[in-house]
């Protein structure tokens, strides 16, 4: 699934530029509008239905703040492009999804539509909630709420922020399967954790994450550097 994009710039070079490295690099958008101006842009978001607008700040006749403040621009996704650094605290003010500087870098643009293509998927494919059966209830707890789960046998024990435990009968690949967000990984057999719960990775033999509640979780060798690779961890 593509996110719809359109752009507002005064510049026509700027906005030529970006449709063009999105159009041949970037599989995850799609441009189906642009604007040259702020006014221009309001009457574009009301005959078009953008998920994402790409923002340039300084326009003539207002700037790309002006355009926020005059939409309810919590239904969309906002990427600020602009030459100037010094916008960056008032554009996350905004709660910007992101912030490219002119000239636009490629890698940039692709790394930040490849997060916004992760977290449309994960609201859009993976439940916010998952349900365990116990003896005795049906707990409803939130994925985003699990910082790791730990399978012995054909019991899984769920450790939440809360600090609250849940052992359930279910084994570790029957926990994977159920959960399936993209944020947990699975550094050893026995272990499945959420990886924004990851406090420092330190390094033993195959070494082991500290996460947020202070437990130490192991990786296996055999997954270290396909798991720190994907974590972004740089290996000496």
């Amino acid at each position: 699934m593509k996110l719809k994009a359109i752009i507002i710039d005064d510049e026509s070079k700027a906005r030529s530029f970006l449709s063009s490295l999105i159009l041949e690099f970037v599989d995850g958008i799609e441009v189906i509008g642009t604007a040259d101006s702020v006014l221009n842009g309001i009457k574009l978001l009301k005959t078009v239905k953008p998920d994402l607008i790409f923002l340039d700040v300084e326009m003539p006749g207002g700037n790309g703040f002006d355009l926020l403040d005059a939409i309810d621009y919590s239904t969309y996704k906002i990427i600020f492009t602009t030459a100037h650094k010094e916008f960056a605290v008032e554009a996350f003010q905004y709660r910007a999804n992101g912030y490219l500087l002119k000239p636009i870098d490629l890698d940039d643009l692709i790394k930040l539509s490849e997060e916004l293509n992760t977290d449309l998927q994960s609201k859009t494919t993976f439940p916010e909630r998952v349900a365990y059966k116990t003896l005795g209830s049906i707990e409803y707890v939130k994925a985003r709420d699990i910082i790791r789960i730990e399978s012995d046998g054909n019991y899984s024990t769920i450790f939440r922020l809360s600090g609250k435990k849940l052992v359930i009968t279910k084994n570790m690949k029957q926990m994977e399967t159920q959960l399936g967000h993209p944020f947990f990984i699975k550094p050893h057999k026995s272990h499945l954790i959420n990886s924004k719960f990851i406090v420092r990775y330190i390094k033993t033999d195959g070494g082991e994450f500290e996460m947020i509640d202070g437990s130490k979780v192991p990786l296996a060798r055999r997954n270290k550097e396909t798991i720190l690779n994907h974590l972004e961890f740089r290996m000496e």
